[in-house]
């Protein structure tokens, strides 16, 4: 291994040949055993933005609100539905006296967009119950659930993400009343959870005109009913209907693209090359939009001679300089075996420490030029040298499960002849003659 070492290093260092091979050009050193090791730093890659059919969203408990127009993605809104359960205590005596009713939310401290403008919070009812489809596992961004025509509340607040602020919307107390009386009544409608469901099916939080999206733990979502006891210190207290069913709980995504460079992405036109994109490819996981990397030339190594193999191969993936200055990447990045209709399989692992690969991301903060996720593809690389054309697959890179379906952190990233920043790609080949 040490030997091998010191070859690499000496291949990095010496030219001693190079021509056009089969799409690649390569630079050559020769052992005196007649073993040569060959680095090619030209090879094909082809670079695409794909648009994913459905992005699952249920599960994650993050409720996410609010309206950003991104220069570069577009007009992306993101709205919230959720379940809430009946309090565990809710028997209401002849001296409790109804106040009013309120929905709170508290930040996570995400956010997408300018925090300094105000953010604007509606509440619906749902008209019908959320649900998902026959033999599915998950509720998509694309689903949506009938709600009634008038909100429940709203309310427009500044919101300090960073502090973990807590959102309060007062809630109509004509529906506050009616659901006090239908415990004080022992109505049907509370007799149980089901009836309850049937009742009250749930909440979607929309929002009105804004320029961010902000984030909010779902598991402490709860609407609250004010109350207060007839007795000479005046008591106050409050019933809390919590979030429940967090499988249930979901955000529904849209993204115009309008007048943007991906604005002919489409889930009937799902694929742009780079080339057609100023050679540059793009990446937003929530609105489903990945990268797609191929290697159309690996098995061409072939052709050097009978015997070989890939001793290493490396990728380094680079954002564009001055598109993510006032916008978060995505701090981990995975790689995930594709086929040709986007099918995913296997996520690439390092062949040192078997663990999945995530890019390492490294921040060039002071000349914004040196930022890169970088892989190692040698595995891969060898088993599509082998492959045929039913087993050949290529790379996905997207976000990591929770980043994926709980941000809108994006990436703009440069082919292998984008002039800012580029996407690299080296292996290492060990040929026997």
């Amino acid at each position: 291994m040490r030997k091998i070492s010191c070859l690499l290093l000496a291949v990095s260092a010496l030219y001693l040949a190079s021509c056009e091979k089969s799409g690649f050009s390569y630079e050559n050193v020769t052992t005196e055993n007649g073993a040569g090791y060959i680095l090619l730093d030209t090879f094909s890659v082809d670079v695409k933005t794909v648009q994913l059919d459905s992005v699952p969203s249920s599960g994650q408990n993050v409720i996410l609100n609010g309206t950003y127009a991104d220069p570069i993605f577009g007009k992306i809104t993101a709205g919230s539905y959720f379940e809430v359960s009946m309090p565990d205590v809710h028997k209401i005596e002849t001296n409790m006296v109804y106040d009013s009713t309120e929905i709170v939310l508290r930040s996570n401290g995400y956010y997408y967009g300018d925090t300094m403008a105000p953010l604007n919070l509606q509440v619906y009812q749902l008209a019908e119950n959320i649900k998902m489809n026959d033999g599915s596992s998950y509720i998509y961004t694309h689903h949506s659930f009938a709600h009634q025509p008038v909100a429940l509340g709203s309310k427009t607040m500044y919101l300090h993400p960073l502090l973990k602020d807590t959102v309060s919307v007062r809630l109509a107390d004509g529906k506050g009343q009616e659901i006090w009386n239908h415990f004080a009544n022992y109505s049907n409608e509370v007799s149980g959870a089901a009836q309850w469901l049937d009742y009250f099916k749930g909440f979607y939080i929309n929002t009105g005109t804004t320029n961010v999206i902000y984030g909010y733990d779902a598991a402490t979502a709860v609407m609250r009913i004010h109350y207060h006891i007839n007795s000479p210190e005046r008591e106050t207290a409050y019933f809390e209907f919590p979030l429940s069913n967090s499988t249930y709980q979901f955000n529904h995504i849209d993204a115009d693209r309008t007048g943007t460079a991906i604005a002919g992405l489409t889930h009937a036109n799902n694929s742009i090359p780079a080339e057609n994109l100023d050679n540059a490819a793009y990446l937003q996981g929530l609105t489903g939009v990945v990268t797609r990397i191929d290697l159309p030339s690996i098995k061409n190594l072939q052709e050097l001679g009978r015997f070989g193999k890939i001793v290493s191969a490396t990728m380094v993936v680079q954002p564009i300089r001055n598109t993510y200055t006032k916008y978060n990447l995505p701090a981990r990045l995975a790689l995930v075996e594709a086929d040709a209709k986007q099918n995913t399989y296997d996520t690439l692992v390092s062949t040192t420490t078997g663990g999945y690969q995530y890019g390492d991301l490294t921040i060039d903060n002071l000349y914004n030029e040196n930022t890169a996720y970088t892989y190692d593809l040698t595995s891969y690389c060898n088993a599509e040298l082998v492959s045929n054309n039913v087993t050949t697959r290529g790379l996905l890179l997207t976000p990591t499960h929770g980043d994926y379906l709980t941000k809108m952190d994006r990436l703009v990233t440069g082919n292998k002849v984008n002039t800012k920043n580029k996407l690299t790609f080296k292996i290492y080949y060990l040929l026997y003659k």
